[in-house]
C-alpha cells in the first residue's frame, strides 16, 4: 500500500456506492506511511513523537490478546515474544507499550488509545491488552499508563471491500481517474463512540 500510495502523494479515491449511484471524493488525511515489519524504529519514533495525540486501531477480534471475557491472556505467543525483546516489538500492544514508556522517560504525556473495529467496548480489550503487557513488563510503567492514558471505545462499521483491479479499471473507464488504491464502500457509515473515564493526564 506504501508503494501504491507514494507516488500519488498518499491521496486516495473514496467511492461511495448506493442504489442512485456513485459519489466519489478525494482523500488526503494521510501524509505519510511506515510498514512496522520494515523500519520499526521509524514506527516508534512517530508514537513517541510528542506531537502525536491520537493512536487509532483497526485489529480484528482475534489481535487483542483478551479471552472470552476480556481478560488479559498472558501466555499470547505474541506477547511472550515482546517480552523477551520489549524495545524490539513485533506485535501491536508492545508497540503501544513501548513508545508510551518512551513518552514516560522523556517526560512526555500519554497519547489516547482509540479503537477503530467493529468489536463491542474494543476500548476495555485495548486497555486490558496494553495494561496486561505493561503489567508483565514493568509495574510502575503500567500505574503511569493507567494513569495518564485513555482508551475510548467506538464502533466502526463500513464494509469495504478488498481494493482490486476491476475498482482500479472502472475509475479509468467510468471517470477517467487513476487511481493505485481506491477505497469502494456502501454510503452509509455507522459509528457509535461510548463516553471513557475520566483521565487525570497533568
Amino acid at each position: 500500500m506504501r508503494d501504491a500510495l507514494a507516488p500519488q502523494d498518499f491521496l486516495y479515491t473514496l467511492v461511495e456506492r448506493d442504489r442512485t449511484g456513485d459519489t466519489l471524493r478525494m482523500v488526503g488525511a494521510m501524509v505519510d506511511y511506515h510498514y512496522a515489519p520494515d523500519d520499526p524504529d521509524a514506527v516508534l519514533d512517530r508514537l513517541a513523537d510528542e506531537r502525536t495525540r491520537l493512536v487509532t486501531l483497526t485489529v480484528t477480534g482475534a489481535g487483542y490478546p483478551v479471552d472470552e471475557h476480556g481478560r488479559f491472556r498472558s501466555d499470547d505467543p505474541v506477547v511472550r515474544a515482546d517480552l523477551t525483546h520489549p524495545a524490539a516489538p513485533t506485535g501491536t500492544f508492545g508497540y503501544l507499550v513501548e513508545a508510551l514508556d518512551r513518552r514516560r522517560r522523556a517526560g512526555l504525556p500519554a497519547f489516547t488509545v482509540l479503537s477503530c473495529d467493529n468489536l463491542p467496548d474494543n476500548g476495555a480489550s485495548t486497555r486490558a491488552s496494553v495494561l496486561g503487557y505493561a503489567r508483565l513488563r514493568d509495574p510502575a510503567l503500567a500505574d503511569w499508563i493507567e494513569t495518564h492514558a485513555s482508551f475510548p471505545s467506538s464502533m466502526v462499521d463500513r464494509i469495504t471491500p478488498e481494493t482490486d483491479d476491476e475498482l482500479r479499471e472502472l475509475l479509468v473507464d467510468r471517470y477517467g481517474l487513476r487511481d493505485n488504491w481506491p477505497v469502494i464502500t456502501e454510503l452509509t457509515l455507522a459509528m457509535l463512540v461510548s463516553v471513557a473515564p475520566a483521565v487525570n493526564d497533568e
